[in-house]
C-alpha cells in the first residue's frame, strides 16, 4: 500500500500541482520514469548502473569537446 501511495502522490504532484498557475514553485512535479524499487539493487545491477552512468558522462564530455574544437 505504501508503494501505491507513492505513485498516487507523484501523480497528484505531476498533474494537480502543475496545473495551478498561482502556485510558484521552482521545480515542476513529474511522474517517476522508473518503478519504485522496494528491494535493494544486487551488486550486478549496481555495477551495470555505474557503467551506464559512466558511458553517459563520457558521451557528454566527448560531445562538448567536439563542439569546442570547432570554435
Amino acid at each position: 500500500m505504501w508503494v501505491m501511495g507513492q505513485y498516487v502522490a507523484a501523480a497528484l504532484d505531476a498533474t494537480v500541482c502543475n496545473a495551478m498557475p498561482f502556485v510558484k514553485r521552482k521545480n515542476k512535479g513529474k511522474y517517476p520514469d522508473k518503478p519504485v524499487r522496494v528491494v535493494p539493487l544486487t551488486p550486478e545491477e549496481k555495477k551495470a548502473e555505474e557503467e551506464e552512468a559512466l558511458k553517459e558522462f563520457l558521451n557528454f564530455f566527448n560531445s562538448m569537446e567536439a563542439k569546442n574544437k570547432g570554435k
